[in-house]
């Protein structure tokens, strides 16, 4: 459409900050002897208490060193199959949770 000469534009945006982080558990299995483990993921990501619409659910990453090193983010699944490290004993394995406004789990 042409510009008329004089006429005015104008665009307004609404923006709604998202600062809740997504909240999740996982369940898997406590011992094995396989090279491999599947996790159960379940995540939301919660509205602010005065209404406001989450941004919605987005990605996950993994980390078995407590944080220090993370896996890709990836698009979440409600299912993971995950290969474990190499060494023996007890692993912790630490998952966050992602928003699609970039707020990740803590």
């Amino acid at each position: 459409m042409p510009r008329v000469k004089g006429e005015i534009w104008k665009a307004i945006w609404a923006i709604t900050p998202d600062t809740l982080p997504p909240a999740g558990s996982v369940t898997g299995p406590a011992f094995t002897d396989q090279d491999q483990i599947t996790l159960n993921l379940t995540a939301t990501d919660p509205a602010a208490e005065d209404g406001t619409t989450a941004s919605g659910l987005h990605a996950m990453r993994f980390s078995w060193d407590q944080g220090q090193t993370w896996s890709d983010l990836e698009p979440f699944s409600d299912t993971k199959t995950l290969a474990l490290p190499a060494e023996e004993g007890t692993l912790t394995l630490t998952v966050q949770f992602q928003d699609t406004a970039g707020t990740g789990s803590e």
